[in-house]
């Protein structure tokens, strides 16, 4: 298989949305790309990646709802990195989906869309709960955002 083919193919939070993309082809066999097509689609992941880490970043520095409702970013290290994951996989969808409202899926209006978005939400929901003041010094939890 082609080297610059393997980031398209690996199932982890950043490449699924992609790898779910690429499927769209089923004449497309990794084992039968060559070289030149290999690097095209390569790039192309990259320019993507690029983008979505882009709009990720800007949503972040402006506080957009969407970065919100996935709650604080957590200190510790795995859990930081799994967060960084997921809004990297609800920046993507919101991309790909032109979603402009501020909740992370907007209002699925395709199967495809809604199967996206379910497919995200469950990675949201295995983000650790949210810390929700109830008042002073009392801490409880809040329900992350649902299609």
């Amino acid at each position: 298989m082609p080297e610059p083919l393997l980031p398209v193919i690996q199932t982890d939070a950043l490449t699924v949305y992609l790898g779910d993309t690429v499927t769209v082809l089923p004449m497309l066999d990794p084992e039968s790309v060559d070289s030149i097509m290999a690097h095209a689609i390569s790039e192309r992941v990259q320019t993507l990646r690029q983008r979505v880490a882009d709009l990720l970043h800007q949503a972040t520095v402006n506080h957009e709802l969407w970065v919100r409702a996935l709650g604080p970013r957590p200190a510790d290290t795995r859990e930081s990195q799994r967060w960084d994951e997921v809004a990297w996989a609800v920046a993507a969808y919101r991309d790909a989906w032109g979603v402009t409202v501020g909740t992370p899926f907007g209002e699925p209006s395709t199967l495809a869309q809604r199967q996206d978005a379910a497919r995200i939400a469950s990675m949201v929901h295995r983000l650790p709960p949210m810390p929700f003041p109830v008042s002073a010094g009392a801490q409880s939890t809040v329900d992350r955002p649902t299609l």
